[in-house]
């Protein structure tokens, strides 16, 4: 999936991806906060997850970065990455959101913890 485009990013998706171990994401963007909640619902609707790819798209990130970014993932806190073995982030660069992305990561899977 090279691209994916939503208007509005919901809660749960239709079907739970219960057979999803893998998944790379090209160019994601933390712009506004449509990506972090891509993100977590993905993770949220994927039990067994195992594996994130994460290429940050730092093109567009970059004026956002004053934005409050804080609370966009706390309905997301009773999810648990019980199956999650490597994740992977390429062009990271510290901003808030990626930062509050890592934070969710690793507060969620007791593998991290």
């Amino acid at each position: 999936m090279k691209w994916l485009v939503l208007d509005s990013i919901p809660e749960e998706l239709p079907t739970s991806l219960i057979h999803l171990k893998h998944f790379r994401i090209y160019e994601m963007c933390f712009a506004e906060h449509h990506g972090l909640t891509f993100l977590a619902v993905l993770i949220k609707c994927s039990p067994i997850f195992e594996k994130l790819e994460l290429e940050i798209d730092i093109g567009h990130n970059y004026c956002y970065e004053n934005e409050t970014c804080s609370g966009i993932l706390e309905k997301y806190s009773d999810v648990r990455l019980e199956h999650l073995k490597e994740m992977e982030i390429q062009c990271f660069s510290n901003l808030k959101r990626e930062m509050e992305f890592v934070k969710f990561i690793l507060g969620t899977s007791p593998v991290a913890s």
